[in-house]
């Protein structure tokens, strides 16, 4: 019976193959990911918003639900138009209302860098410089020398 024979150059090349297939994957997600961005100055950002989160407002929906409440509350006392003119806001005045969109406050813009006082001068005092003269013109060049 004679045995089985292995190509040791052939198990060599698929064992370094599958080395390197394994070895890729592994590294694949490190080559992909993006690299991480340099920090921000500390002079970038907003600033200044300190004092709008201490002066906080009901929203405006909220505000209507409660007064729509108070409404009903009175009962036969409320009921019938109202004697001073005004309207109660019925549907046109909502659907109204819903199709303006509600904007969150807008950041104001930064205020302008100081500027330096401007420097006065007072009609006594003299020039700083004199006028210069015009400029002298350079002497003509000299004749060429003839060939002796």
């Amino acid at each position: 019976m004679t045995g089985l024979t292995v190509s040791w150059r052939h198990a060599a090349r698929a064992a370094a193959g599958a080395l390197a297939a394994i070895a890729a994957i592994a590294l694949l997600p490190s080559l992909l990911r993006t690299p991480e961005p340099p920090p921000l100055d500390p002079d970038i950002g907003l600033t200044g918003w300190e004092g709008a989160a201490a002066t906080t407002a009901p929203e405006p929906r909220r505000a209507e639900r409660e007064e729509a409440g108070r409404r009903r509350d009175r009962g036969a006392a409320g009921a019938g138009r109202k004697q001073d003119g005004e309207g109660d806001g019925g549907r046109r005045a909502r659907r109204e209302k819903a199709e303006e969109p509600e904007h969150p406050p807008s950041p104001s813009p930064a205020p302008p860098p100081p500027q330096p006082p401007p420097v006065t001068t007072t009609a006594s005092a003299p020039p700083a410089t004199k006028p210069s003269p015009a400029p002298v013109p350079a002497p003509p060049p000299p004749p060429p020398a003839e060939p002796g």
